[in-house]
């Protein structure tokens, strides 16, 4: 498999070796050359600093390609060189719009910035995130718009999609420098679920129960014929609770100041450019804010990627570390890459430890620099291998050249790169193992406790989230599990008690085209406001005029009746009686994927889905699962 039959040609190195270098090599050389030639054509063009930035350390100046720097390392932060016609608005804290006024920054990303803004003259305070949308994304068949539109037309009978969307309570434009921007009013919420800081009561049923709030998120999306396209833990976020009728004073102290980034003009700046006097860094919510403000409750946020699954776009858009084999790298969009996705946020919440890590492709050899960022289809190739294993036809023929290259320029033993390509099913399945044994990740701390929670998954709940996670991460999409085979899968109903129940139901798929004129959707919720627009026009953080103002507080959510289990896709009507199988995986010790090979523990587990759409998970269950592990690891 490594290429033996690959022609090379020998070269004489001046001494008494000789080179073989192969035509994969050349290639290699050829792209590296190209790279370095794009990368010393796109340098700025040199520049002088303005009058009054002299006392400046360029040792920390960050120059980008139209003029201008920024002082400082630019973390948490949007890109800073779209502050052009089409790119962002520049926004300064202290600035109002309509009537938000900005005080802090809630995140950023490819399509716009989001702020923490107290809505005015409203008492008691109200706190609300504002999301500006890029100019070039802000036409009127802009797909956030139209996405937004109709989950708020579905929300009008179906109570789930409020309950795990976040939803926009307000909508208007804004004519700035940098052209028309579409602007978007929603509740603030928390941190995202990647990295959870919290006290709570029980953090086991708290990630199991974020976990299957997160699995019912996406049931909800593909019950109405939605594919959500960017579905990961950062668009995944916790509700707040509380933090409308805070003083503005106190959010401030709990958030910290805003800490900003100077931006540096040049001589030679753009005259089209027009970015802030400063970028504000996203705020990042600590254990002291979530014990104040975070719920239990989860939110799906950011619908700019969602599209009708019938109607599936030509390019996917998610990060290569929640990217399914067949989206990575041939652009293949819909259920089966949803699932996959959704594979890798559970993971991630339930353990604390992304699923498919993957960095960029860096090391320098023979005196010259050999790199592939992390969104390179190169380097996707390269770790989804390594953890993965042997990709299925057409891409391993493609790909796997290119791994070989990259692991040997890394010095794995060739032997060892071969042995890794075999068996794929056993790769996936052992990091997945690694992630699982691990103690979880997020920083939790039980209530009344003095010190934080650091634990591992029990065996059994083990052996069952690695059976999940294992099937959902097929590389072939007919084997990989549908949404409704996730739902009756044992790990949803593990740990909830014998009482617990699943209801499982089923309507009729409502399809979301995205490519509908503007205005088909709930016109009475988002009226065309005229916006009006003041700006602080400071570039020090501490002169801009911070002064509270009265607010009232919008009610929060109704969340409707809690349910014990989760929904799937089937009415109660057309219920009929069926089975479902479980194959635990087996012991670490064992050579033999789970998925390949029956249980040794005798037959197989099976649950029944019984009449009137109740998945009954007695504590039979749990006792027989405990057992069969005892009896493995003895």
């Amino acid at each position: 498999m490594s290429g033996s039959n690959t022609p090379t040609t020998k070269v004489n190195t001046g001494g008494d070796e000789t080179m073989h270098i192969t035509e994969e090599y050349k290639e290699c050389v050829i792209e590296e050359i190209v790279s370095a030639a794009e990368e010393e054509s796109s340098a700025p063009p040199p520049g002088q600093l303005l009058d009054g930035y002299d006392d400046i350390d360029m040792h920390y100046v960050e120059r980008g390609p139209h003029g201008y720097g920024i002082y400082g390392f630019g973390e948490r932060v949007e890109d800073p060189w779209e502050y052009l016609p089409g790119g962002h608005h520049p926004v300064h804290l202290g600035d109002t719009f309509y009537n938000y006024k900005v005080i802090n920054k809630l995140g950023s990303g490819g399509f716009g910035t989001v702020w923490l803004c107290r809505v005015l003259e409203k008492d008691p305070t109200e706190y609300v995130a504002l999301k500006i949308i890029r100019a070039m994304n802000s036409g009127e068949d802009n797909a956030e718009l139209l996405n937004v539109r109709r989950l708020l037309k579905l929300a009008e009978t179906d109570p789930d999609v409020e309950k795990y969307c976040l939803l926009p309570l307000d909508r208007f434009e804004l004519e700035g420098v940098n052209g028309v921007h579409q602007c978007f009013v929603y509740p603030v919420a928390g941190q995202a679920v990647q990295e959870i800081w919290n006290n709570v009561k029980d953090p086991e049923e708290y990630l199991r129960s974020l976990t299957r709030q997160t699995v019912e998120a996406m049931a909800m999306f593909h019950r109405h014929g939605i594919c959500h396209g960017d579905f990961r833990p950062s668009n995944i976020l916790l509700r707040l609770d509380g933090l409308n009728g805070a003083r503005e004073e106190e959010v401030e102290d709990l958030l910290g100041p805003a800490e900003t980034l100077e931006v540096i003009p040049f001589t030679n700046m753009d005259k089209n450019a027009h970015p802030p006097g400063y970028l504000v860094k996203a705020v990042e919510f600590d254990g002291h804010f979530n014990a104040r403000f975070a719920s239990d409750k989860i939110c799906v946020i950011d619908f700019g990627e969602c599209f009708e699954i019938s109607n599936p776009p030509e390019r996917g858009a998610i990060p290569y570390e929640y990217a399914s084999p067949e989206l990575a790298l041939a652009d293949q969009c819909g259920t089966p890459s949803d699932i996959w996705a959704l594979a890798t946020s559970i993971f991630e919440i339930r353990t604390g430890y992304k699923l498919f890590s993957m960095e960029a492709l860096n090391m320098y050899s023979a005196g010259k620099r050999h790199y592939k960022s992390r969104e390179h289809p190169t380097t996707y190739a390269y770790w989804i291998i390594n953890k993965c294993g042997m990709l299925p036809e057409p891409f391993w023929s493609k790909w796997s050249p290119k791994w070989r290259k990259w692991e040997l320029r890394y010095g794995v033993p060739v032997e060892e790169v071969e042995e890794r390509s075999l068996d794929h099913a056993q790769v996936r399945l052992e990091t997945i193992r690694e992630g699982t044994s691990r103690k979880v990740g997020h920083l939790l701390r039980p209530l009344r406790a003095k010190r934080g929670w650091r634990a591992s998954l029990t065996d059994e709940e083990r052996m069952l989230f690695e059976d999940l996670v294992f099937k959902m991460t097929d590389y072939d999409v007919s084997k990989r599990l549908t949404m409704e085979e996730v739902l009756r899968h044992p790990w949803l109903s593990y740990g909830v008690g014998k009482a617990s129940l699943v209801e499982v139901h089923t309507t009729e798929p409502v399809h979301v085209n995205v490519r509908q004129p503007y205005g088909s959707g709930n016109d009475a919720s988002f009226e065309h406001n005229e916006v009006q627009c003041t700006t602080a026009g400071t570039l020090e953080v501490e002169d801009v005029d911070m002064a509270e103002a009265p607010a009232t507080v919008i009610p929060d959510p109704v969340d409707g009746p809690q349910q014990n289990g989760l929904e799937a896709g089937f009415s109660k009507g057309d219920i009929h009686q069926q089975s479902v199988e479980i194959n635990l995986p087996q012991s670490q010790e064992s050579s033999t994927p789970a998925a390949q090979e029956p249980s040794k523990f005798g037959p197989t587990l099976e649950l029944n889905v019984v009449r009137e759409g109740v998945f009954a998970v007695s504590t039979w269950l749990r006792t027989t699962v405990g057992k069969a592990f005892q009896s493995m690891i003895a």
